[in-house]
C-alpha cells in the first residue's frame, strides 16, 4: 500500500494518528511538487487525491489556513481539469465544508462567489451544497428556527460527520449576531439575561465575553453580580434595528439547542 492509499485508509478511521499521519504527509507533499508541472491525465488525477487528503485532514484537525490554501489548489483540479479528468466522488464533500467554513468565518461575499462556480442544479440536488445554500439562506432572514428543526434531525442537518468540526465555530458566529442585535434592541441588560440570550454556562464566560465585546458594566446597588448591568454603546440607528429584538429571539433558541449537540 502506497502513502496516498495509506493517508486515505487512515482518514476512515475515528481517530488519525498524527504522528503517522504527518510523516507520509510530507513525503507526498514532495511528491505533489513533481506531479505540477505535469499534466498528463494520471498524474493530475493523483495530484488531485494528495489535495484531496490534505484538505479532508486540516479540516477534521481543524487547520483552517491550510485548509484553505489545499481547497484553493483543488479549485483549479476540479473546475479547469474537468474535462480532462473523471468526476471526483470528494468534490461536493470538499466544496460543501469549504462552503460551511466561509459561512462560520461570516464571508458571505466570498460565499456567493463560490457558489456561481457551482451549477445551479448541485444547490439543491446535491446534500453537500443544499446543506450550506439553506443555512445561508437561513442566516440571511434570521430564520433560526428553521435551522433549528434541521439540526433535531442530525442526519439531515449534517451530511459528514466531519462537518462538525465548524460548529464550535458557528456557535461563535450565533454569539456575535446576538450581541449586535443586543446593542440595538438594549440600553442595558443584565449579566443574568445576557447569559440566557447568549447561552453560556456560567457567570465567568458570560463576563469574557462582554469584555471582549468592550461592553460596560455597573455593579447592582444590592451586591447581586447577575444583576449587574450591561451597558451598551448605542450606535446609530440602521434600517435592520426593527428586526433586532425578532432575531435576538430566533438565535435564541437556535444557539441554545447547537450549544447542547456541540
Amino acid at each position: 500500500m502506497d502513502n496516498l492509499a495509506q493517508l486515505q485508509f487512515a482518514l476512515s478511521q475515528t481517530n488519525v494518528n498524527t504522528e503517522f499521519f504527518n510523516t507520509l504527509w510530507d513525503n507526498l507533499k514532495l511528491e505533489l511538487l513533481s506531479l505540477s508541472v505535469s499534466e498528463d491525465s494520471q498524474s493530475l488525477l493523483r495530484a488531485r487525491s494528495i489535495l484531496e487528503v490534505g484538505t479532508l485532514y486540516t479540516a477534521q484537525t481543524k487547520q483552517f489556513e491550510a485548509f484553505e490554501r489545499h481547497f484553493a489548489q483543488l479549485r483549479v483540479y476540479y473546475w479547469d481539469f474537468r474535462t480532462k479528468l473523471p468526476a471526483s466522488e470528494q468534490q461536493w464533500l470538499i466544496t460543501g465544508l469549504y462552503l460551511l467554513h466561509l459561512l462560520t468565518q461570516n464571508r458571505i461575499s466570498e460565499f456567493h462567489s463560490e457558489l456561481e462556480l457551482i451549477p445551479i442544479e448541485a444547490h439543491t440536488g446535491n446534500e453537500h451544497i443544499k446543506h450550506s445554500v439553506e443555512i445561508e439562506q437561513a442566516i440571511s432572514e434570521g430564520a433560526y428556527q428553521k435551522m433549528l428543526k434541521e439540526l433535531r434531525e442530525e442526519s439531515r442537518f449534517f451530511p459528514s460527520g466531519i462537518y462538525r468540526v465548524f460548529m464550535e465555530d458557528f456557535l461563535s458566529t450565533i454569539r456575535q449576531k446576538i450581541a449586535r442585535c443586543s446593542e440595538k434592541a438594549y440600553e442595558t441588560l443584565t449579566v443574568a439575561a445576557a447569559q440566557q440570550l447568549l447561552m453560556f454556562d456560567t457567570d465567568s464566560e458570560t463576563r469574557q465575553f462582554v469584555e471582549e465585546c468592550q461592553w460596560g458594566v455597573v455593579p447592582s446597588e444590592n451586591g447581586d453580580c447577575r444583576a449587574d448591568k450591561i451597558v451598551f454603546a448605542q450606535a446609530e440607528p440602521e434600517e435592520e434595528d426593527v428586526q433586532a429584538k425578532q432575531l435576538m429571539i430566533d438565535s435564541l433558541h437556535y444557539a441554545k439547542e447547537l450549544e447542547a449537540i456541540i
